[in-house]
């Protein structure tokens, strides 16, 4: 797991170009003066349409969808005289859609300019094939309004039941473990963080952010073998963001072969980021599901182009996973008996 998040944290790093020393941001003009008088000059004439540089109006759909179930039985006679009985029964669904008023391309098909000069190839990778129409306070992080609520952008559900039982019939302390858990709530800010060209595979990568907001409780039961019983509650609620980076299903062999930042000012720097990205890519698709959900990571997202129409889309149903509600860590005990991880990203054209 120690690997698989050095991984990530290698890609992070390189995909925003930090790895790639020599490179300062673009230095502020330091004359205020001519700050003030270039603002003063400035008027609604001078605003920018899109539609003069061939954008077009779209509707922006994502959506996310989460649901998994485990069922356990298991006894253990492989003590004599000491039997042990677990029983976990739990359900998880996690639904999420926001639409937003976008420009797009004015041709939405996944073309890397192979016959561009580097800095326009390189402008290429940086980009992504929207903007919103009114920028929304909700991509940003600190997304909360005056009274310290999250803004809240999108519609959905957050349902999570989990039943535990732990018998021990002939244990010196407590013969019986009980836990009842449930919460319900909502998603309520969905944000792509990112979304650009990928050099792990063909096609976009995309950084989905969800804020959770829910509210429950586990209550908690101990039986003795004198007969004594303890009860406690724990309370249910969310403890950070979820985040999960969507990228193409993992190419073989090394990354994409686009150019890197520094190509040609810093060479044998990019040559070793290029490196380590292929050591990462290699390290990929060694791990398995599970070790890249850890990481943050789900390698498959597919996207379908064409000039009027952008597809991307992820789904996994049936296959490997792990549980993705983590307030009751009975969960990681029990198999996925139900696993359903559905992602979506589709514009449509203003008609």
């Amino acid at each position: 797991m120690l690997r698989t998040a050095h991984i990530l944290t290698t890609y992070l790093l390189l995909s925003t170009g930090i790895l790639i020393s020599g490179c300062s941001a673009q230095e502020e003009p330091e004359n205020e003066q001519y700050l003030q008088t270039q603002e003063e000059n400035y008027s609604e004439d001078d605003a920018w349409n899109p539609a003069d540089d061939g954008y077009r109006r779209a509707r922006m759909a994502v959506t996310f969808l989460i649901e998994q179930e485990g069922v356990l039985h298991e006894v253990d006679n492989s003590r004599p005289g000491d039997p042990v009985t677990t029983d976990i029964d739990w359900h998880f669904r996690l639904s999420a859609k926001r639409e937003l008023d976008v420009w797009v391309l004015a041709d939405l098909r996944f073309r890397f300019p192979e016959s561009a000069d580097i800095e326009t190839q390189l402008e290429w990778l940086r980009s992504e094939p929207y903007f919103e129409v009114e920028p929304d306070a909700t991509q940003d992080d600190s997304a909360y309004d005056a009274d310290d609520q999250p803004i809240i952008n999108a519609e959905g559900t957050i349902e999570f039941s989990s039943e535990f039982r732990y018998a021990r019939p002939n244990a010196a302390d407590a013969v019986l473990t009980e836990r009842v858990a449930n919460a319900t709530g909502r998603p309520v800010r969905l944000a792509i963080k990112h979304m650009e060209p990928s050099m792990l595979g063909e096609g976009y990568e995309v950084t989905l952010q969800i804020t959770e907001d829910y509210t429950g409780e586990a209550i908690n039961t101990l039986t003795y073998r004198d007969g004594r019983v303890d009860s406690f509650t724990d309370v249910l609620a969310p403890d950070e963001d979820r985040t999960i980076k969507f990228v193409p299903a993992l190419k073989q062999g090394p990354v994409m072969p686009y150019p890197m930042e520094g190509e040609q000012a810093l060479p044998e720097i990019a040559a070793k980021n290029r490196e380590i990205m292929n050591e990462m890519l290699a390290g990929l698709r060694q791990a398995n599901f599970a070790e890249k959900l850890l990481a943050g990571i789900i390698a498959g997202l597919k996207t379908t182009d064409s000039k009027d129409a952008l597809i991307l889309h992820y789904r996994n149903d049936g296959g490997e996973g792990i549980p993705m509600f983590y307030a009751g860590t009975e969960l990681l005990a029990a198999p996925l008996s139900k696993n359903l991880i559905d992602f979506k990203i589709q514009f449509t054209l203003d008609q």
